[in-house]
């Protein structure tokens, strides 16, 4: 398959570097890839390559970004930020599966992708009814998620036994989502339920407050992004018997103020 038909695997800083080049042409209508690439000092395939999402900008390119196309620091920070993201995820050996914000608002409840661990489990049964019993649901709630995840291409049944067909799934990220912030509600409902009905043993809900320099954000979002495959790998090791929500929150205590 040829690079042009393949798919961007580093979409967001291709949109992020695609959005300066046009605004630099719409200041002049003859900006070309070409005059961008000169001013970058390195050719137009790379350009190109790195504005259709195949590429990343290496160190020394990106330096001559921030510097030659004068961004600012929030815009530079940006930039850091969306790239490091690309690497963390470049490296991590198990290439989860993104879902679009479209299968998030066809799928808008947290059981959906609780159902998807749960047949993970080593005493998994192929039956609503035992399902609704493990997860606190409805039969029917079930048999309409079980539906719909057959729907999008999540579930699938081989050999009689339903099957998820992605071990590991990932939503976009840093992308305001009406979708994903209803998903993310329901899984702070569930903490605040586990809160009062179960064990210590069995749960760890802990917070810090900090002072905090915000510019450092973008850091701590690749640290708590680590966070999570590494304790995802760590709880999958050995026999899964249950399914856990794991919730990492950074939020602000202070009213933010200007710009960060």
């Amino acid at each position: 398959m040829s690079k042009g038909k393949s798919t961007a695997k580093y979409s967001e800083v291709a949109e992020f570097l695609t959005t300066i080049f046009n605004a630099r042409r719409e200041k002049n209508a003859k900006y070309s890839l070409r005059a961008f690439s000169r001013d970058l000092k390195t050719s137009p395939g790379r350009v190109s390559s790195i504005l259709s999402g195949h590429d990343l900008p290496g160190k020394i390119l990106r330096k001559r970004i921030i510097t030659t196309l004068r961004l600012s620091a929030e815009m530079a920070e940006r930039l850091e930020f969306l790239i490091g993201k690309c690497l963390h995820e470049r490296k991590d050996e198990r290439a989860p599966h993104q879902l679009s914000e479209e299968k998030y608002t066809f799928l808008p409840h947290w059981h959906h992708f609780a159902i998807l661990n749960l047949m993970e489990t080593v005493s998994f049964k192929n039956s609503s009814v035992w399902i609704a019993e493990r997860l606190g649901l409805s039969e029917s709630a079930v048999d309409e998620s079980l539906k719909c995840l057959k729907e999008v291409g999540l579930v699938e049944e081989r050999d009689g036994k339903l099957c998820s067909t992605h071990k590991h799934l990932t939503s976009t990220h840093d992308v305001p989502s009406s979708a994903l912030r209803n998903f993310q509600r329901q899984f702070l409902n569930k903490s605040l339920q586990s809160l009062d009905s179960d064990s210590v043993e069995l749960r760890d809900i802990t917070s810090i407050i900090v002072p905090t320099n915000p510019r450092q954000l973008y850091k701590a979002k690749l640290l708590a992004r680590q966070f999570r495959r590494d304790i995802s790998q760590l709880l999958e090791e050995g026999e899964k018997t249950e399914v856990y929500n794991v919730c990492v929150q950074i939020v602000p205590a202070t009213r933010i103020s200007g710009t960060i």
